[in-house]
């Protein structure tokens, strides 16, 4: 949506320029030397990532999401974690992250409790101290807590035997 806005960019288009990012990082991730980038949206003459990520095949890739399909589709066949921006307190998270599991199941992928995070804001009526000010009363908690529901545990432990 910020994208949208603030850069005037078409909304129906912004998976497709995803999806050709998402292939430049990824290949420069692995290309051992300078290559050529003719994408739609991105042209680059010599695309090279310096220095490479230590992880192979890549580090650990977080997705953020407001529980779009899509996006669980997209973090699911890439085994990437899905990270739900929840701002609307820890039930709607818990039943939007069952939805998830749901959706991990229905695809056939392993119940590990490290594909999935979830970020809650929590903000205090004042600050905890005189020193704290306005800054203390914004809290951001992301990929802290691992979200699991009993279920993906629970399949996680049957798989296993």
């Amino acid at each position: 949506m910020d994208t949208n806005y603030a850069y005037g960019r078409v909304p129906g288009l912004l998976r497709e320029r995803y999806a050709e990012a998402h292939e430049l990082i990824r290949r420069a991730w692995a290309a051992d030397e300078p290559f050529v980038f003719n994408g739609r949206y991105t042209k680059l003459r010599y695309a090279n990532c310096w220095p490479k990520p230590i992880q192979r095949p890549h580090p650990p890739i977080f997705i953020p999401g407001g529980g779009s399909i899509e996006t669980w589709d997209f973090c699911i066949e890439n085994n990437y974690n899905y990270s739900y921006l929840s701002f609307f307190g820890y039930l709607r998270a818990r039943k939007l992250m069952e939805g998830y599991w749901q959706r991990v199941a229905e695809l056939g992928a392993d119940a590990s409790p490290y594909r999935a995070t979830f970020a809650q804001i929590i903000v205090s009526p004042r600050p905890t101290s005189r020193r704290s000010g306005f800054m203390a009363r914004m809290f951001l908690i992301f990929s802290i807590a691992v979200c699991t529901s009993s279920q993906a545990l629970s399949r996680r432990r049957a798989t296993a035997r």
